[in-house]
């Protein structure tokens, strides 16, 4: 577990591992299920609330308690952020970022690696 600066959330969140990623995706499907369903009429409103509620349980898990929502969460994957600033030590926006959003710098260039 890794803790990175998210700049839309303004502040450093955790990342997702892969299999946690994954687990996002399976809850955001389901949570379309359940919706899908009781707009049908096959399963009923009481139902839905426990099935909403147990999803909503698996995303706190996600999110160390936080009552953040998981389509939030999927933007927290590990490999959607780059590496930290050098000077203020906040994360580039993307891998392939060349400056910094947060302090303006430019990403400095490791040896035999182009910007």
């Amino acid at each position: 577990m890794s803790q990175v600066y998210c700049w839309r959330c303004r502040r450093f969140v955790r990342t997702l591992t892969d299999k946690e990623y994954e687990q996002a995706h399976r809850i955001i499907k389901a949570l379309k299920d359940a919706h899908r369903e009781a707009a049908a009429g096959t399963i009923s409103r009481s139902e839905l609330d426990r099935r909403l509620a147990a999803l909503d349980e698996e995303g706190r898990k996600l999110s160390d308690g936080e009552s953040i929502p998981v389509t939030e969460l999927l933007r927290h994957r590990s490999d959607h952020f780059g590496p930290p600033c050098k000077h203020c030590g906040k994360n580039l926006r993307t891998p392939r970022a060349r400056m910094c959003a947060a302090c303006g710098r430019e990403k400095e260039a490791l040896p035999n690696q182009p910007l």
